[in-house]
């Protein structure tokens, strides 16, 4: 029982690393797209946001500061901000 806990443990570990990476490789394709597609001041504004976007879903991927119903305090911040 307690190996079987413990190769549970591995695998959700081993899965949160793999999922981080690709959090990683898919916020640098949408930073590089960005900076190919905006002027500097757009980019910084935009790269801000991106990466505090992915940021946030790393922090919920671990299980990190979660805000209100377990969505992401940053996240919610930005969303009301466009309604």
């Amino acid at each position: 029982m307690a190996d079987e806990k413990r190769q549970e443990d591995a695998d959700r570990n081993e899965w949160r690393q793999r999922s981080a990476k690709a959090f990683d490789q898919v916020m640098k394709q949408i930073l590089d797209l960005g900076q190919s597609s905006l002027s500097g001041s757009q980019f910084q504004a935009f790269r801000k946001m991106a990466m505090d976007y992915f940021a946030d879903g790393k922090r919920s991927l671990f299980g990190i500061e979660r805000g209100r119903c377990g969505e992401s305090k940053i996240m919610a911040e930005k969303v009301g901000a466009y309604e």
